[in-house]
């Protein structure tokens, strides 16, 4: 009878526990990726809905949302940038410096929204905008709460 030393394995087994380590290190990325994929659906929902949402409170024509969505995009892009851009940054300077690049890129579109749409909705924008916030805040304490 042959008693196998712990630390002496033979060729076989060591392309055992390689195999293992492989299988485990591509199972293990597979998972993020698909974290990664199901975020990124998650974002790409919400913006769907925060699209039919406004478009819904706005009454928008079709004249009005071919002119106005380009526009609407193109802000929230540039506002994403200033977001992503003070991300990780607890400074109180750079909150405040946040705060004033958010508020002068609003005023910028806000004259750039008031020549695509009459001034009655873009008003509605900014109250839509809000209240898709809350519904949308509201909506993920209900879910944490339900986990």
């Amino acid at each position: 009878m042959k008693i196998l030393d712990p630390k002496s394995k033979n060729n076989t087994q060591m392309k055992i526990i390689q195999y293992t380590r492989h299988i485990t290190t591509v199972l293990l990325l597979t998972l993020f990726s698909l974290a990664s994929f199901a975020q990124d659906g998650v974002a790409q929902k919400v913006k769907k809905m925060k699209v039919g949402f406004l478009t819904e409170k706005l009454e928008l024509t079709q004249d009005e949302a071919q002119d106005f969505w380009p526009v609407y995009n193109e802000y929230m892009d540039k506002k994403e940038a200033i977001v992503n851009k003070y991300k990780n940054n607890d400074d109180a300077d750079a909150m405040v410096d946040q705060k004033s690049e958010e508020a002068t890129l609003l005023k910028e579109y806000n004259d750039k929204f008031k020549k695509v749409l009459p001034n009655d909705k873009v008003g509605r924008l900014h109250k839509a905008e809000k209240e898709f916030k809350s519904i949308l805040l509201k909506e993920l304490k209900k879910r944490q709460n339900e986990e």
